[in-house]
């Protein structure tokens, strides 16, 4: 079975997803020229300006990955943009999942609390 990506961000032109088989895997496609970052590589880059996001990988693909972002028209301003908002994405949607497991934590204990209480007969 092939593992899917699920997206953070896509516009036609560039996607950012994380691996479903690896959540520390990030997939930065550009046309279609992908780089796979690792999950702290991918963070420092959300917070980083563009000159540091071209040092880091305007040589990936031996350079093919700074020709994909010019052929397909995309700065590294837009690039440092579109890798922070994929940032903020991954963070919602992690604090959205531990928001609905404390619920359903709150709802059991609730429940064992209202059964610990009720008269024994």
């Amino acid at each position: 079975m092939a593992n899917e990506t699920r997206e953070l961000y896509e516009s036609g032109k560039i996607r950012v997803g994380i691996s479903s088989g690896n959540a520390d895997v990030h997939d930065l496609w550009v046309g279609n020229d992908c780089v796979i970052l690792e999950k702290d590589v991918f963070d420092r880059l959300a917070k980083s300006d563009p000159a540091y996001i071209k040092g880091a990988l305007g040589n990936y693909l031996g350079g093919k990955f700074d020709s994909a972002l010019k052929k397909n028209g995309i700065s590294y301003e837009t690039l440092a943009r579109i890798i922070a908002q994929a940032r903020i994405r991954e963070l919602e949607v992690r604090l959205s999942l531990v928001t609905e497991m404390a619920s359903r934590e709150k709802q059991s204990l609730m429940s064992q609390i209202v059964r610990a209480k009720m008269p024994k007969s």
